[in-house]
């Protein structure tokens, strides 16, 4: 059992590092990782990279029924709003998500399609990306819940070479749908090892804050399940230190 990384050392760890972080839409990095962003973003020079900026798809029914064009300009607000909270360069890559590639709510989290020819424009864009932001560190989606669009991004940063750290978060809110401890032994059966466990009671307000900015992808359920999976994996992983109640875990591939 790894306990619980406090924040402090977390930080001293990771100071003055140069951090992409990649996500696959608006909302990926709010929602899985703006504890850890809240901590690092004061420390680190970060860049956001959010691959899948076009969508059909937004929570309130007038956004949607307006289309794509009206949607996409709402959720690059909502992103870019959330990079200036925490001062990210913010470098989109326009391309459309699964809702305007043939999946619906179903057939997105299954497998990608003989005919979405996304992969390899994405992989394209992301070694460009990467090679203008020169990171120690990339922090990238480890696809858990199966949605297609996570996958790509995964596999793409898989099929990039570099001498910069691969670190992968959980992809929230689909995490949890898990309990911390299977989806540690599902990643543990992919080859990934855990980084840290980090306490982010400190940033956890500023995590809920940036969260609730999304109101074109936002429902009450997702806030519940994101803020009840830190809390679980607080519980799991604190180890003696009983006052931590939230927290975010990154991962890297396991050494050989």
């Amino acid at each position: 059992m790894i306990s619980t990384l406090d924040a402090r050392t977390f930080i001293d760890n990771w100071e003055g590092k140069r951090i992409t972080l990649i996500a696959p839409h608006p909302d990926d990095a709010a929602f899985s990782l703006a504890g850890i962003i809240a901590l690092l973003a004061p420390h680190c020079a970060f860049t956001l990279v959010t691959v899948f900026t076009r969508s059909a798809w937004a929570v309130p029914d007038l956004l949607r029924q307006a289309g794509p064009e009206a949607i996409h300009e709402v959720r690059m607000e909502e992103e870019r709003a959330f990079c200036q909270r925490f001062t990210l360069d913010f470098s989109p890559c326009d391309f459309p998500d699964a809702s305007l590639c043939g999946y619906d709510a179903v057939s997105e989290r299954q497998e990608l399609r003989d005919d979405d020819t996304r992969a390899e424009n994405v992989t394209q864009t992301l070694r460009l990306r990467l090679a203008t932001t020169l990171p120690d560190i990339v922090i990238a989606p480890a696809a858990v819940g199966g949605h297609v669009d996570h996958h790509i991004v995964h596999r793409s940063l898989s099929r990039i070479p570099g001498t910069w750290r691969r670190v992968f978060y959980e992809d929230l809110p689909y995490a949890g749908e898990f309990s911390p401890a299977a989806l540690e032994t599902a990643l543990r059966a992919r080859g990934m090892d855990i980084v840290a466990t980090v306490d982010i009671d400190a940033a956890v307000r500023e995590k809920y804050c940036a969260m609730t900015c999304y109101t074109s992808q936002l429902e009450p359920a997702t806030v519940e399940t994101i803020i009840h999976y830190s809390q679980q994996l607080a519980r799991r992983q604190r180890g003696a230190d009983e006052s931590v109640c939230h927290a975010e875990r990154l991962w890297e591939p396991a050494r050989q």
